[in-house]
């Protein structure tokens, strides 16, 4: 960032593997573009700090990672403002999330 701070943006498209997520409403009481999110921010004692603002939008799992505490650096609306305006994503694949199932059991014998 401007500021020299870290910015990391973490994307997983669960439409491209199958994989699906739930989350505790009760423990995402943020918003981004109006969608339920959560943010941590942890601190050790040396001062170094993380600040991580994770929420699904659609079939993508978002994470934005901040080398900072933005609740003590006063960015937090900086970052929320960062995430609301990334763009809508597109899904790899259309259509809803598949059912789970058990995958089939491995051999333990050597391929050739």
């Amino acid at each position: 960032m401007n500021d020299g701070r870290l910015l990391t943006l973490f994307e997983h498209e669960m439409s491209a593997d199958g994989s699906s997520m739930q989350r505790a409403p009760a423990d995402e009481p943020e918003r981004i573009k109006g969608l339920p999110a959560r943010l941590v921010v942890l601190q050790g004692e040396s001062g170094k700090a993380v600040s991580v603002l994770s929420w699904l939008e659609g079939r993508r799992y978002l994470e934005l990672w901040l080398n900072a505490n933005v609740v003590l650096t006063h960015t937090r609306p900086q970052l929320m403002a960062l995430a609301a305006s990334l763009p809508k994503p597109v899904p790899a694949k259309a259509g809803p999330a598949p059912a789970q199932q058990d995958a089939p059991p491995r051999s333990s014998a050597p391929r050739r």
